[in-house]
This record gives structure tokens, sequence and C-alpha cells, in this order.
């Protein structure tokens, strides 16, 4: 539940652990809109004092819009500390998802494999950027 979300990562915060929030497409693809959930996240974030990571997953093509939608949603919010933008990692293997992403800024992907890092690659060399390896 949230209560017991929001105490274990004050706790970690506190504590000086790095912590990471994961949304998963089950977090996004519920009846939520996306401002909506972006705007808990930060709220939670301004809460507990902080979060190092925040891992957005998208796997499946049917959420690659809510995905992207949920990634801009969150870089438009201010909270304490960095930036959301600099604290978010995407990890997807949909072109689209990836694109949009490092289009608004995100520099931050999650690799397992070569398919994904062909799609990275890809996409920054459409946008102009060069990846750091």
């Amino acid at each position: 539940d949230e209560e017991e979300l929001q105490e274990s990562l004050q706790q970690s915060v506190q504590s000086g652990v790095h912590t990471t929030l994961a949304i998963k497409e089950d977090d996004y693809l519920a009846d939520v809109e996306a401002i909506t959930l972006a705007s808990k996240i930060a709220s939670l974030i301004d809460t507990v004092g902080g979060c190092d990571f925040i891992w957005l997953s998208s796997k499946s093509e049917s959420s690659a819009d809510t995905a992207v939608e949920v990634c801009e949603e969150l870089i438009y919010l201010d909270v304490a500390g960095p930036t959301i933008k600099s604290r978010l990692l995407v990890d997807s293997l949909i072109d689209d998802v990836v694109e949009d992403a490092m289009f608004a800024g995100v520099n931050k992907f999650i690799v397992e494999d070569e398919r994904e890092v062909e799609v990275i690659e890809s996409a920054a060399k459409e946008q102009g950027k060069m990846l750091a390896k």
C-alpha cells in the first residue's frame, strides 16, 4: 500500500541508501491518467526527501504511448533535488518509447541485450546525439 511504500522509501532515503522507484506497465495502464500518476510520484519524492532513480518500464507495444505520456508528464514536474529527467531510467525495446524519451531529454536507458543497444544507437543517431559507453 502507498503508506508502507512511503515509510519504506523515507527510511531508505534518511539512511543514505540509494533508492529507485519502479513504474511498470501495471502502474500506468491502470485506470489512472498519466498526469495523476506523475503528480503522485513527484509528491512522494518531495514527501520522503528524495529518490535516486525512477525506472520506467515499457515492454509491450500496447503500453508504448502511455509510457511516453508518463515520461513526458514526469519530466514537466519540479521536485526537490535533481530534476526528474536526470533520475529517469527508461527500460524499453520499443523504438517509439526510446526515441520519444531521448527527444524529451532522458539520457539513461536500461540495456539488457544487443537489440536494445541497437535501438538506442539508432535513436541517438537520428537525433544527432552521441552515446557514452
